[in-house]
């Protein structure tokens, strides 16, 4: 039968040291990689895919399927010879705790190593003008969330979280997050008055990348973009599987690129950015669902569901009236689409929360502005794909962050096992099953 694909190297899987250690974690992250890139694999399979021999892949098979990383999942009969065992991510290998802070709610999901999601609260942002208005909420959550996986017996791989800001990922800070009117907020410390589980804090567009890329509509696409439609437009840059972040670490901040210098005034000062013209409430003004008038309004105070709702019946009670104004965004963000596929040449562009929900009246418009001179060529080899994942890509790509590092990291998930209250009793029942 014709086999997998092996797929391109991420950011996160460690490089060789050179000596025998260094180069086993290297192959068990890259069986992991394909078993988690393509669902269930046999180890014929994985044998061609990583080119290694036989007896070193069911070696790395068995250290993984040991450590409860990877689980079989029913047998599949070749062409010739013996029935194959189909190998899957392990599901119960712990829990992954996935955090998303949004304009005026916090979100938390509990999801097995697979990304499932297995529970999950919310609860508002508090409405100081201090650090309390996060943490109370944030603080409520997480207690709520660690008895849950305490009670279950389970242990926490990490805690992801997704923000609506800017990131310092070497300290876990939120630097700014104007939509929220927070900066300077440090993510791991408040975490960790709770916690000593790893905890990462991304920017939510490109947490929910991640996401798109392990679960969604980016799975097996490696070069690609992720926009997010919401209060303001975030982005997300993937080259050759990696999150692409510049020198600093803020690339993707593509809301804020300057489409109409003669546009609307933006938040950020300037004239004419993207999101003015091709965010949730830029179409809610065009549609004359919110006064074009009206001064710009804190995120808390209007939810963003409720401006989605009105646009969405909106344009079902005046479905040819609301095209029209529909297609006047839809050209704007067809402009800004195809410059960043002159810049980074992605094979796939998913729409992501607003973007994903209004996409049949957003595509057409879209497409004929990829349809004029250059972009017309690079238009035939670029997909454009509402996201799978919906409005919960942050939240799940939060957990997916987690997960990643796990599959990044093998080896460091046995040495947590260890360290885990329970994780010594779980290996010598593992031991005593296995005799």
């Amino acid at each position: 039968m014709t086999g997998p694909r092996a797929p391109a190297h991420s950011e996160a899987y460690p490089r060789s040291s050179g000596d025998a250690s260094g180069v086993r974690e290297a192959n068990l992250v890259a069986i992991l990689s394909i078993i988690q890139h393509h669902g269930s694999v046999s180890r014929a399979q994985l044998s061609r895919l990583v080119g290694l021999n036989k007896a070193t892949v069911s070696s790395l098979v068995q250290e993984l399927e040991s450590n409860d990383l990877i689980a079989p999942r029913g047998m599949v009969a070749p062409s010739r010879g013996r029935p194959a065992v189909l190998y899957s991510l392990n599901g119960q290998a712990g829990t992954a705790i996935g955090i998303h802070i949004d304009s005026h709610q916090v979100h938390v999901a509990l999801t097995d190593f697979s990304g499932r999601i297995e529970t999950r609260w919310r609860l508002p942002l508090g409405h100081s003008e201090d650090h309390t208005k996060l943490s109370r909420p944030l603080q409520n959550l997480m207690r709520q969330a660690l008895l849950h996986v305490k009670n279950a017996r389970k242990r926490v791989l990490g805690i992801g979280v997704s923000v609506p800001g800017v990131v310092d990922l070497s300290t876990n800070t939120l630097l700014a997050a104007p939509h929220i009117g927070l900066q300077d907020f440090s993510v791991a410390r408040e975490l960790h008055r709770l916690s000593d589980a790893p905890v990462y804090v991304e920017n939510e567009a490109k947490a929910a990348a991640m996401g798109e890329w392990l679960l969604g509509a980016a799975r097996g696409a490696n070069n690609f973009l992720y926009l997010s439609g919401g209060w303001g437009l975030g982005g997300a840059v993937v080259l050759d599987g990696n999150v692409f972040r510049g020198s600093q670490g803020f690339a993707g901040i593509v809301g804020h690129m300057v489409v109409d210098p003669h546009g609307p005034v933006c938040s950020c000062g300037a004239k004419g950015c993207w999101e003015t013209l091709v965010s949730l409430p830029a179409m809610a003004r065009t549609l004359g669902v919110m006064s074009r008038q009206a001064r710009p309004v804190h995120a808390t105070e209007v939810l963003e569901e409720a401006i989605l709702e009105a646009v969405i019946d909106h344009v079902r009670a005046a479905p040819d009236r609301s095209q029209k104004a529909l297609d006047q965004v839809g050209r704007y963000l067809g402009v800004g689409i195809g410059n960043l596929i002159s810049a980074f040449n992605p094979s796939l562009i998913v729409l992501g929360r607003a973007f994903a929900i209004l996409a049949p009246y957003l595509l057409p418009s879209i497409n004929e502005t990829l349809g004029v001179g250059l972009f017309a060529r690079f238009r035939r080899c670029v997909a454009i794909a509402p996201s799978t994942l919906g409005y919960d890509a942050p939240l799940i790509g939060a957990a997916c962050v987690v997960i990643r590092q796990v599959l990044a990291r093998p080896r460091e998930s046995r040495r947590a096992e260890a360290a885990h209250p329970l994780g010594k009793e779980r290996q010598t029942l593992i031991t005593r099953l296995r005799r």
